[in-house]
């Protein structure tokens, strides 16, 4: 990944950093199965962390719990929401995907 702040590479880089401080997702490929890389692991991934945005691996958990507890985890009480997830949407597993009760008292 380009480091430099001046990079046509933008977007990547926030996503990065929104990975690093917020999420904590890592699109790994570890298994030997896997059609891609298997350089992509979660320590590469980690490390990619410290070396653009000077976050230590020791610190994302802490960054993830803020997160997960700020947003509700997965005990939203919500009303009037409609989460969309396509069927072989790669991201439907970190949406909801379970319907939520009539009543509208919540997504599950």
């Amino acid at each position: 990944m380009e480091t430099s702040v001046h990079t046509c590479r933008r977007a990547e880089r926030q996503w990065t950093y929104q990975a690093c401080t917020e999420f904590g997702f890592y699109q790994t490929c570890e298994d030997t199965t896997c059609p891609f890389s298997g350089m992509l692991t979660l320590q590469a991934q980690t490390q990619l962390c410290a070396k653009v945005f000077g976050i230590s691996q020791h610190s994302l958990p802490a960054h993830i719990a803020f997160t997960n507890s700020f947003y509700g985890e997965d005990h939203r009480h919500t009303n009037r929401v409609l989460y969309v997830n396509g069927g072989v949407d790669p991201w439907k597993e970190l949406s909801v995907v379970q319907g939520s009760r009539e009543d509208g008292d919540g997504a599950q």
